[in-house]
């Protein structure tokens, strides 16, 4: 910059000055101070994530440590540290909203496959009870089964983790979503994000629709927001997301992880499907106008809860394609990154043998074995066999629509693994054995007379969900190439379905500013498949047609 100044005031200084001299000093002056005011503008910026770490580690370090309120005075109070701990665990791993109806039942005789648990609530809720089976220790089984009091505590606990990570995510939001041109104001709860712009354009294609309508998949998920095209969830600020789930904030600042946070206590190396779709809601939230966040927005109408489902049912029903299991890979290295004994395999995985069902049916029948066996082992034995609930019947699209969507290829290439493998298993029960705290024989005895006498009295408990309404449409993605570990941004098309039996699902309309497309018919062009069910506590579980009925 001296130089070019130096050569201006000689060719100014010149009896006779050179216009050529004097018009390329200039040039490069001004070359120099707009790469000076971007330096400026990057330290900045800089500033602003480390101020949002510091305040972010400083009030987690003040964070009170008043027992939760469900443990007080109640007969799971030997249990605290296990539900506290599982609890968080099954909400950042697998159901992030929690399920209120999968409680107080018995281990189901039959987990529905990957595949089967989309197709009814009943199957959706068989899946989460057994999910429950698996996180929760041996000792706790009957408590599953037959204690509203463990039902409370385990939803209060999930309903505290997602309070505290969108508290964390908001202060550190300035990380999570750099290199977004994003209004510093944004991140401040009192500030109304509705109508920003900044903030609109990341949650919808088309902010000047009127009405607005915002996107299943919008352009904050994508890796290049401002191309629809774009790989689907390999937006950096869902890797950051999920690495402040895991491991703190401290794991915001680089891969330096602090031994105390959840993440490494637990050992995970592993992506799941709910961690993915967890993720994509706190990201799409904190840029909405919403200013709780509840299963359905107060402001905006967005149904949070239903687009997670919808989100997890896409990753878990690509599972077994290769951009799917590309997407898996690239999020078990940049989220773990720093873990110990995280070692990433760049080279891709190998197709299973099997088919892509047979293959997910072993997985499923695998981890049923291993749970049943751990429910024997407390129980004497002796297992329970409780007659099945019947499936929700559904109504069928016609056959014209299954054949158009026939030859659909999904959208996310990512190896979703959505639940642990067998060997998983093994570790899930090591760590949660060593935190287990042996009850007292009075509480062990009257949690094993509550599950004997449960035995001869219950009967089903299959809880009563009021049925919701759903368009005949979903939009997913599909590519034309897999997503390869480093994502190269493949064309992708959006299509309506993605299995020779097309999903029903819509988003619920209720009380959004946008009415829902109504795309997909029937035979002939009549009827819709409505399809949407909502559980007692209003979240919304999207469930796939079955064939049994005729339109």
């Amino acid at each position: 910059m001296t130089d070019t100044l130096d050569i201006v005031t000689l060719a100014l200084s010149s009896a006779t000055p050179s216009t050529t001299v004097l018009q390329a000093a200039l040039k490069t002056c001004q070359l120099e101070l707009q790469n000076a005011r971007h330096q400026i503008r990057q330290l900045q910026l800089e500033n602003e994530a480390l101020k949002a770490v510091s305040s972010l580690s400083t009030s987690s370090s003040h964070r009170s440590s008043e027992a939760p309120a469900w443990i007080k005075a109640s007969i799971l109070v030997p249990f605290r540290q296990d539900i506290i701990t599982c609890s968080k665990k099954l909400a950042a791993m697998e159901e992030f909203w929690g399920y209120e109806n999968a409680f107080l039942r018995p281990y189901p005789n039959q987990v529905p496959t990957i595949r089967e648990r989309y197709e009814s609530v009943e199957a959706y809720t068989q899946y989460v009870t057994s999910l429950l089976y698996m996180y929760f220790p041996t000792n706790l089984h009957p408590s599953i089964e037959n204690l509203v009091a463990f039902k409370d505590a385990v939803l209060c606990q999930s309903s505290e983790f997602r309070s505290t990570l969108v508290s964390n995510a908001r202060k550190g939001g300035p990380v999570i979503y750099s290199g977004l041109d994003i209004l510093p104001e944004c991140w401040q709860r009192s500030c109304s994000r509705q109508k920003e712009p900044s903030c609109l354009q990341l949650l919808t294609w088309n902010a000047d629709a009127k009405p607005l309508k915002y996107d299943l998949y919008p352009p904050i998920l994508h890796l290049d927001v401002s191309r629809k095209s774009s790989p689907l969830f390999y937006n950096s600020a869902l890797i950051k997301t999920a690495r402040l789930t895991l491991f703190g904030s401290t794991a915001l600042a680089g891969d330096k992880l602090s031994t105390n946070s959840s993440g490494m206590k637990w050992g995970l190396l592993k992506t799941t499907s709910g961690l993915i779709a967890g993720s994509a809601s706190i990201v799409t939230f904190l840029l909405s106008g919403d200013q709780v966040f509840e299963p359905m927005g107060k402001f905006t109408g967005i149904n949070y809860s239903w687009q997670f489902y919808k989100r997890k049912q896409l990753l878990d029903e690509t599972a077994h394609e290769e951009s799917t299991q590309a997407l898996f890979r690239y999020w078990d290295k940049h989220v773990f990154a720093g873990a110990p004994h995280h070692v990433h395999q760049p080279t891709s995985i190998s197709q299973p043998t099997n088919t892509p069902t047979n293959a997910i049916d072993e997985q499923e029948e695998a981890r049923r074995a291993f749970v049943m066996h751990s429910h024997s082992e407390e129980s004497d034995g002796e297992i329970f066999e409780w007659p099945q609930d019947t499936y929700t019947e559904l109504d069928m699209i016609g056959d014209t629509a299954r054949e158009t969507h026939s030859s659909i290829s999904s959208s996310l290439h990512t190896p979703s693994i959505p639940s642990p493998t067998p060997a998983m298993h093994g570790q899930l029960h090591a760590s949660n054995s060593h935190i287990t705290r042996p009850p007292s024989p009075e509480i062990y005895s009257a949690l094993t007379a509550i599950s004997a006498h449960s035995a001869t009295t219950r009967r089903s408990t299959r809880s009563p969900l009021a049925m919701g309404t759903m368009m005949a449409f979903t939009p997913t993605i599909s590519t034309s190439k897999p997503v390869p570990d480093e994502p190269t941004n493949p064309e992708i098309s959006h299509n309506t379905t993605q299995d020779p039996i097309p999903p029903i699902i819509e988003e619920p309309t209720m009380h959004t500013e946008a009415p829902a497309p109504t795309r997909g018919r029937g035979r002939g062009g009549r009827g819709r498949g409505k399809a949407n069910h909502s559980s007692s506590d209003g979240i919304q579980v999207p469930v796939r047609a079955t064939r049994s009925q005729k339109v």
